[in-house]
């Protein structure tokens, strides 16, 4: 009686087995594509429903509870791109390779989506630049990966909140200048966190010269001896100054400033060389990014011969003021010239601007006219400077009071 009743339970459990082995790989539901075995969703259901089904209450209860939480993983923190692959985040690289000989490009889109937030970034891929078109290529990637990755930081810090539209990050890209010689792209990003008044947008810029392959960067624009960053920003402001909206001197004083990190979103086309400032930078949200365009034939003189941009730069037959030609030989004095007729500028409207008065007077000294520059520094002085070198400014024309 005994081995029978053993019999039954081995009969039983064998059948069991089997049953659970037909439901992991049922014939009906294998399939695969990219490699990957492919269960449709209504097998995956019913499996599931056979499986809580032959489970006791609490158990059945408690690894709902834990597959609830294994959900929602993915929207508690960042996930890095490449390791996304929960059944609540998909992944994708859209985009159809051309072939082409000759130097062009074609669209592909990065998209991420979880339950905070979504992500659609478009990029290019280039084609018919030799073996620089794979490099470049992959530097473009670590580009959009960075930007995404510093993005979905911010996003993933953000919780859900009730009525309100899930975060998201939009990207697209403008390719200014595709030559043999040269890549310039510039990409702009729109995010968005639950709950904030109004999106955040930002711009950055991509340029890569072909032969070698490698980044190229201001210090590659200009002769050995030439400041680039000095030479954008006198050149940046002066547009500023000249534009017809009226932005704050404050703020284009510290957007256009002689720093590297303004111009991150320096970009090149067939005529000019652009400089994108975003929101906050020169103006308010509301007003959006603002462009300036410096053309080359300013300063194509000042351009390497061996440079990318040398024969694109030449094309530029306008005749130009001589005070707005810069050359290796008088660059600097050519610059002061153009930063004193701007704060003059702005001192005929704003006659008691203390920093306009104490730039001037720099410039004055780089000119090697101690007398204006001294006559400048005391008017800064007495419309209330209080830079760190104030002393100095007092040991050199006096107190304020002196004038």
């Amino acid at each position: 009686m005994p081995s029978k009743r053993v019999a039954n339970i081995e009969a039983a459990t064998r059948g069991k087995v089997k049953a659970l082995n037909e439901l992991d790989h049922p014939a009906s539901c294998k399939g695969k594509a990219n490699g990957y075995m492919i269960i449709p969703l209504e097998c995956f259901i019913s499996t599931l429903m056979r499986i809580f089904t032959s489970m006791r209450l609490g158990t059945a209860v408690l690894v709902g509870f834990c597959l609830w939480c294994w959900s929602w993983l993915p929207a508690l923190g960042h996930v890095p791109v490449r390791e996304q692959r929960s059944s609540r985040t998909t992944i994708g690289i859209e985009g159809n390779r051309p072939e082409s000989s000759s130097p062009s490009y074609f669209t592909r889109n990065l998209i991420i989506r979880t339950k905070i937030y979504s992500v659609r970034v478009a990029y290019p891929e280039f084609i018919g630049l030799g073996p620089a078109s794979s490099i470049i290529n992959q530097q473009i990637k670590k580009h959009i990966h960075k930007e995404v990755h510093d993005a979905q930081e911010r996003l993933s810090l953000d919780e859900l909140v009730p009525s309100a539209p899930k975060g998201y990050l939009r990207g697209k890209y403008e390719v200014c200048l595709l030559t043999p010689k040269i890549v310039s792209v510039r990409f702009s990003f729109s995010g968005y966190s639950p709950g904030a008044a109004h999106p955040y947008d930002w711009t950055t810029a991509f340029n890569y010269r072909v032969r070698p392959p490698r980044a190229f960067t201001t210090q590659d624009l200009f002769v050995a001896g030439i400041d680039p960053i000095l030479v954008l920003s006198v050149l940046s402001q002066r547009e500023l100054t000249l534009a017809p909206e009226q932005f704050v001197f404050d703020w284009v004083e510290e957007a256009s400033g002689p720093k590297k990190e303004n111009f991150r979103s320096l970009t090149f086309d067939k005529h000019d060389l652009c400089i994108t400032f975003d929101e906050y930078q020169v103006n308010a949200y509301a007003a959006g990014p603002y462009s300036i365009n410096i053309p080359y034939g300013m300063i194509k003189d000042l351009m390497p011969h061996n440079s990318p941009l040398w024969n694109v730069a030449q094309s530029d037959s306008k005749v130009y003021d001589d005070f707005l030609l810069l050359s290796s030989d008088n660059w600097r004095r050519r610059l002061a010239g153009l930063a004193i007729g701007r704060y003059s500028k702005i001192l005929v409207s704003d006659p008691g601007n203390a920093q306009a008065y104490y730039k001037r007077g720099k410039w004055y000294q780089e000119l090697q006219r101690p007398d204006a520059a001294k006559k400048d520094f005391a008017q800064a002085l007495y419309h209330g400077y209080n830079g760190t070198d104030r002393s100095e400014l007092e040991a050199l024309v006096g107190p304020p009071d002196a004038h």
